[in-house]
């Protein structure tokens, strides 16, 4: 027998909470099609008021989610861009004010830990 669109949605939407949570990023555009999928079949059906407000808090729940995985995306590419920045040269400011360049050496060992 095959399960009702309301309950095959809030279990993609489980699966993609469990993803996100777990930073699986990659099994995104997949849940994204299995949802697209779904949406015909949720459409023609209809839906109790107590089965649309668990569908509605999961995909808000989800939606925060997703929000702080792009935020943590742009925070991490941030700090990526600023160590390279750093790695290609420096500006210090003196006592005056002035600003220096403290370019990198080519010809230096870079450290690793």
């Amino acid at each position: 027998m095959r399960r009702p669109p309301a309950a095959a949605l809030l279990s993609v939407l489980q699966d993609e909470r469990i993803a996100l949570l777990s930073g699986r990023l990659d099994a995104l555009p997949d849940l994204a099609q299995r949802k697209l999928d779904l949406l015909p079949s949720l459409l023609s059906a209809t839906h109790d008021a107590a089965t649309i407000a668990r569908i509605d808090q999961a995909l808000r729940r989800n939606a925060r989610l997703l929000a702080a995985a792009r935020d943590g995306i742009a925070a991490a590419r941030d700090r990526l861009t600023a160590v390279k920045a750093v790695r290609d040269g420096l500006d210090v400011y003196g006592a005056d004010g002035s600003r220096t360049s403290i370019l990198r050496r080519n010809d230096m060992l870079e450290r690793k830990a």
